[in-house]
């Protein structure tokens, strides 16, 4: 389950007040972000090798060296206390190894000058700061594509959150909703590219009411951005090959409103989510299928608009599931890219002649991307493609001269994405 999702269930079963959640939430997505670095300084303190430890043991250790690298507010004692009677309540045989190991981290923060309280791990030549954090291979292959500068910048945007963006339900009044946003201490602001989406800029919607009750969903700016991307009509039969939990599907089917709409997903648990999604905000002629896209399909030909969607590394959008740096390698890429050349070749059977389809990912790794376009548009001669249409609001550079659309976190506070246009001959 994604990182934020888990979080997001664990925080509602329990009985934490606001102030516990937001610590609760620091020290999840911080541990993630920075698990490279704080294993380091553990096993500089460690008598055992950390693939020696329990699973449980090891991120104990990681949570309470979070605290005492990077959270000010948290007392070193108050740390050091917590995690060991955390520790002490699963694997109490632990517990004087663990008060060790943070005693020792301690004593060194203590023998540092303050000015060299950064939180950040000493590396060798090797590896210098700014890639403390990042898995060598991915280190490495954007500084030989970018630079060292470029690279740097982009891993450290990274380390900072992605911004909460909201999508407001079309039969919600703007008003309303901004009234009773603030009525709960959350502030919001037009944003800047998707049009009717909202910023947060203070507070918690994840945790408001009014996302319960299908007033607004939690979208990035830049997956409605790319949901805006295919220009479909309310003529068209529209096809969402890989919808997922449905999220694209319905923001395409609130503003394009297509005859008929069909959203398949090779999961039953993502389709049955999506149509209780669906069903939740009265979203009308959707058709919801399990199938497998990475097959000939059952349905050819019948579709004018097609959004192929496909599963895909997400290392765009690592701010807002950090989780993925760490399960991501260059193998996993390969793999990912076979699948993804298959989904495409068999969606485009769907695509009736004049037909168009958008394959998109939140990737920023050019095997996920314009390589399987590239490979799909040499196996088939009944496609083409055309540049993606900027959107309205967008800065000329997110579709770039060769006709890609590209978001990046580092240019834009947006997560990464790539869209391709591809139209089927008449």
């Amino acid at each position: 389950m994604p990182s934020d999702r888990a979080l997001d269930r664990a925080l509602r079963a329990s009985e934490l007040d606001r102030r516990e959640r937001g610590l609760a939430t620091e020290l999840v997505y911080g541990v993630l972000r920075r698990r490279l670095s704080l294993d380091q300084r553990i096993a500089a303190h460690s008598k055992r090798p950390l693939v020696q430890l329990d699973a449980p043991v090891l991120e104990a250790l990681r949570l309470g060296t979070y605290q005492l690298a990077y959270l000010d507010r948290v007392p070193s004692h108050a740390a050091v206390d917590a995690t060991v009677n955390a520790v002490k309540a699963h694997a109490r045989d632990a517990a004087g190894f663990v008060n060790a190991v943070l005693r020792a981290l301690v004593s060194e923060r203590s023998s540092r000058p303050p000015e060299a309280h950064t939180g950040e791990a000493v590396w060798g030549e090797a590896r210098s700061v700014p890639f403390a954090d990042v898995p060598p291979w991915w280190a490495t292959r954007w500084r030989e594509e970018y630079g060292d500068e470029v690279a740097a910048n982009w891993f450290a945007t990274t380390l900072t959150p992605s911004p909460l963006v909201l999508r407001p339900h079309p039969y919600v009044a703007p008003k309303d909703l901004l009234e009773r946003l603030s009525g709960e201490g959350i502030e919001v602001e037009a944003a800047t590219y998707a049009p009717g989406a909202l910023r947060t800029v203070s507070g918690n919607p994840a945790a408001s009411p009014l996302l319960r009750e299908g007033a607004f969903t939690l979208r990035g700016e830049a997956s409605q951005l790319v949901a805006a991307l295919l220009p479909v009509q309310p003529s068209d039969r529209f096809l969402d090959a890989c919808a997922g939990r449905g999220g694209k599907t319905l923001q395409i089917a609130e503003d394009a409103a297509p005859e008929f709409l069909v959203a398949c997903d090779i999961s039953p648990w993502r389709v049955a989510a999506a149509r209780r999604e669906g069903i939740a905000v009265l979203a009308p002629n959707i058709h919801y299928l399990v199938a497998d896209m990475s097959v000939p399909t059952p349905f050819t030909g019948g579709f004018s608009a097609v959004l192929v969607d496909v599963p895909c590394s997400g290392l765009g959008t690592v701010r807002r599931r950090p989780e993925l740096k760490w399960r991501n390698s260059i193998e996993r890429l390969q793999r990912l890219a076979q699948l993804q050349r298959k989904i495409l070749y068999y969606a485009a059977d769907t695509l009736a002649p004049g037909g168009k389809l958008l394959y998109s990912t939140c990737s920023t790794e050019p095997e996920e991307n314009e390589e399987v376009v590239e490979a799909v548009l040499s196996a088939r001669n009944d496609l083409f493609r055309v540049p993606v249409p900027l959107p309205p609001r967008a800065p000329a550079g997110f579709v770039a001269n060769d006709g890609y659309f590209r978001t990046y976190p580092l240019f834009d506070d947006l997560d990464g994405f790539f869209a391709a246009l591809l139209i089927k001959t008449e």
